[in-house]
């Protein structure tokens, strides 16, 4: 039987015959050549061809969707009874050369009966379900070996992707086929917590050269303080090149923390006034370290002036060495110790100052106090007197570089009168240096040989 016309079945229709292939072709029930191919009645069957085998075509509603080029395969096909949500049930493949289409809410499934969603259905693009003929989709029952799972597979050759698009037909998410890397087009929500199970980056862009944005990570609801804080990584094409960023809140409380293992502060930065402080269980709380070859300096800074710097000398004043200690000020240095006290790190085994490191004055209350414990000294001989005294050479100056008026006495003509190496610091390649201090024991001689020689001559004794 073949149809050029319109037809309409006002009840079920039974062709038999002999099936060739799977096609209706002892009777040429072609409904695909029918223009406006209409069944009214519950269902069209056809039988034959092969023992106890059927092709049931059903109709969703009043109008059936036209089965343009349907050939179904010659296997069982049943349509259970009216009223039990008019399913179609396919022991086999169904091939269709046109859409295939639902005229109300229906569902493609594996089975119905609850206790055997042991199966799954797969929509493949290619010509079978394997991702060597292209993309598919795989749905699986609860009772499968993927139970309950949804899996999207993409094909495997070269520019294989699956794509989530918005309603207006731009692409949202782009997952690659080749390496997984995902593409966000657009935020994503997410109620829970997203899990990377291996080393993976979240990344801006992935062309070199291209690196002109941002990423924010906000725990408010955008990239501003006024919604809470935020961390920015910023690419080296960017306006925050290659920079990391962190932004507290601007509400009162706001800080930047780092924590310890033990959940206690490591580095605690007030919101507010950018007041930082260090918590540490170790003596080296703070370590700055450098691979330059001046070493490492740290600035006090207002926002336009540079009040000190404490560090390397050679680099903070770029002389002495990288191992030098240096406490350097453009202004005045202070210290302050409220036990009353600035001392050396041990006894007796520091200068305040050198040579070639000297200090213009001094000023104190009491004057310097030395060390004079006998017990501490080994006793050499009688101290210069009266004869040494009359040999120096006493004179005014002033120092090249000032106009004040001075006396003192030459360490050239010191070193000549005493030769063992008292009173001189320093040599000819430096500059010497004199401990005025020692003049004092033969000062006192010397007066005491004056007194011995004018009491001899008050008694009459040359």
């Amino acid at each position: 039987m073949r149809l050029n016309g319109d037809l309409l079945i006002d009840d079920d229709l039974t062709v038999t015959g002999d099936v060739n292939a799977g096609t209706l072709n002892a009777s040429q029930l072609a409904l695909g050549t029918v223009p406006d191919a209409r069944l009214s009645a519950n269902v069209l069957t056809h039988t034959g061809g092969y023992p106890g085998t059927s092709t049931t075509f059903l109709r969703g509603d009043n109008i059936f969707a036209t089965p343009t080029g349907i050939t179904p395969s010659a296997h069982h096909t049943t349509h259970e009874p009216a009223g039990s949500d008019q399913i179609v049930s396919v022991d086999a493949s169904l091939t269709t050369g046109a859409d295939l289409i639902f005229k109300s809410n229906q569902s493609i499934r594996r089975n119905t009966v609850d206790g055997t969603d042991n199966g799954s259905v797969e929509i493949s693009g290619g010509g079978a379900a394997s991702t060597l003929r292209g993309a598919r989709l795989i749905v699986h029952g609860n009772e499968d070996t993927e139970p309950g799972a949804l899996q999207l597979y993409t094909g495997n050759v070269f520019g294989s992707y699956a794509t989530i698009y918005k309603g207006d037909g731009v692409a949202a998410v782009t997952v690659s086929g080749v390496s997984g890397q995902t593409s966000f087009a657009y935020d994503t929500a997410h109620a829970g917590n997203m899990i990377f199970t291996n080393n993976n980056v979240i990344s801006r862009n992935t062309a070199d050269g291209s690196d002109s944005g941002y990423l924010d990570f906000c725990g408010g609801g955008g990239s501003g303080q006024t919604r809470g804080a935020f961390i920015r990584v910023g690419g080296n094409e960017s306006g925050n090149v290659g920079s990391v960023q962190v932004f507290a809140g601007n509400v009162s409380g706001c800080n930047i923390a780092l924590y310890r293992a033990d959940a206690n502060y490591a580095l605690f930065v007030d919101g507010s006034t950018g007041a930082t402080s260090l918590y540490s269980t170790s003596t080296t709380q703070l370590v700055m370290q450098s691979s330059h070859a001046n070493g490492t300096v740290a600035y006090w800074q207002t926002p336009s002036v540079t009040i000190g710097m404490m560090g390397s000398r050679l680099g903070a004043v770029g002389a002495g060495s990288a191992g030098d200690l240096i406490i350097h000020t453009g202004q005045v240095l202070y210290l302050s110790s409220g036990g009353g006290s600035v001392l050396p790190h041990s006894d007796n085994g520091n200068h305040l100052g050198l040579s070639a490191n000297r200090w213009i004055d001094i000023y104190a209350v009491n004057g310097t106090i030395q060390t004079s414990d006998k017990r501490q000294k080994s006793i050499v001989g009688e101290s210069l007197g009266l004869d040494f005294i009359r040999q120096l050479k006493p004179f005014a100056f002033r120092w090249k570089d000032e106009e004040r008026v001075r006396y003192g006495l030459g360490a050239q003509d010191i070193l000549a009168l005493a030769t063992n190496g008292s009173f001189i610091e320093g040599s000819e390649e430096t500059q010497y240096s004199m401990n005025y201090s020692e003049f004092i024991a033969p000062l006192v001689r010397a007066v005491q040989e004056l007194a011995i020689r004018m009491e001899d001559l008050a008694h009459g004794h040359e």
